[in-house]
C-alpha cells in the first residue's frame, strides 16, 4: 500500500536531481581527493563528464530506484521507465575498454578502472535495474531496444566475461569484484533472454555487428565454466542462457 505514491515521490526527486547530475555539479559536501573508494584506481570514472562525483550521484539514484523495483513490482508495472539513457550511459564502455575484450591481456584489463569495485558495483546495479524494469513491463523492454540497449549489453557481456576470467586467473588476491561480475553477467543474460521474446528484440540481436561473438559468449554462459569462474554455487546463468 502506498507503493505507487512512494515511487512517484522518489521519481520527482530523481527528475529534480537530473539537471544537477547532467551539469556535473556536486550535491554533497565531499570534494575531490577525500573519497578513497572512488579514487583508488586510475580511470575508474572514465566516460563520466562529471568524474567520480557524477558517478557516485548516479549510483545513489540507481540504488534508490532498484529498491523500489525490488519491493513494489506491482505498483510500478504500469509506469514507463523514463531514464534508460542514463542507465545505458552507466554501462556503456569507453572505447579504450572495449578493445580489452579481444586482446586477452589480463594485466591490462586488471589495471583498468573497469574491474575496480566502485565501477563494477555501479555497472552491476545498473544492469539489475535494467532487468527489473523490463521484467515488470513489456513496453520498457521495447524502449530499451529502441535506445540501442542490446548492442551495449552485448559488449558489456563480453568484457564482463573476460574480466571474470582475468580475476580468476590471478587468484583470490585479485578476486575482489568476481561476485559483481558474476551478477552482472547473470542480469545481462536474463535481460537479453526476455528481450528475445519480442520481435524487435530478436531483430536487434540479429543486427549486431558481433553476432558471432555474442553466440560464443552465450555458449560460455551455457557451459559450466562460467559458474566455476564466478565461484558461485547456483546455475542461474546457465538456466537463463538455455531459455
Amino acid at each position: 500500500p502506498g507503493g505507487r505514491d512512494m515511487f512517484e515521490a522518489i521519481q520527482k526527486a530523481y527528475e529534480a536531481l537530473l539537471p544537477v547530475v547532467d551539469s556535473g555539479e556536486k550535491i554533497q559536501s565531499y570534494t575531490s581527493g577525500n573519497d578513497p573508494d572512488y579514487h583508488s584506481a586510475s580511470g575508474t570514472a572514465e566516460g563520466f563528464a562529471g568524474g567520480t562525483n557524477r558517478m557516485k550521484i548516479l549510483h545513489l539514484l540507481i540504488r534508490t530506484q532498484l529498491l523500489i523495483y525490488r519491493r513494489f513490482e506491482k505498483d510500478v508495472e504500469k509506469i514507463k521507465y523514463p531514464a534508460y539513457d542514463v542507465l545505458l550511459e552507466c554501462i556503456k564502455l569507453p572505447s579504450s575498454w572495449k578493445t580489452m575484450a579481444n586482446d586477452m591481456d589480463y594485466d591490462r584489463l586488471l589495471a583498468s578502472g573497469f574491474v575496480h569495485e566502485a565501477r563494477a558495483e555501479l555497472i552491476r546495479h545498473s544492469v539489475e535495474l535494467i532487468y527489473r524494469t523490463c521484467l515488470v513491463s513489456p513496453m520498457n523492454a521495447e524502449e530499451l531496444v529502441s535506445q540501442g540497449g542490446v548492442r551495449i549489453l552485448a559488449i558489456l557481456l563480453r568484457v564482463s566475461i573476460r574480466s571474470l576470467e582475468a580475476l580468476a586467473d590471478r587468484g583470490p588476491e585479485a578476486g575482489l569484484s568476481r561476485s559483481s561480475f558474476s551478477n552482472t553477467i547473470e542480469y545481462i543474460v536474463k535481460t537479453m533472454t526476455g528481450i528475445a521474446f519480442y520481435e524487435s528484440g530478436r531483430e536487434s540481436i540479429l543486427a549486431l555487428d558481433g553476432t558471432t561473438d555474442l553466440l560464443m559468449d552465450w555458449k560460455m554462459c551455457i557451459g559450466e565454466r562460467i559458474i566455476s569462474l564466478g565461484n558461485v554455487q547456483d546455475s542461474s546463468i546457465r538456466l537463463c542462457a538455455l531459455e
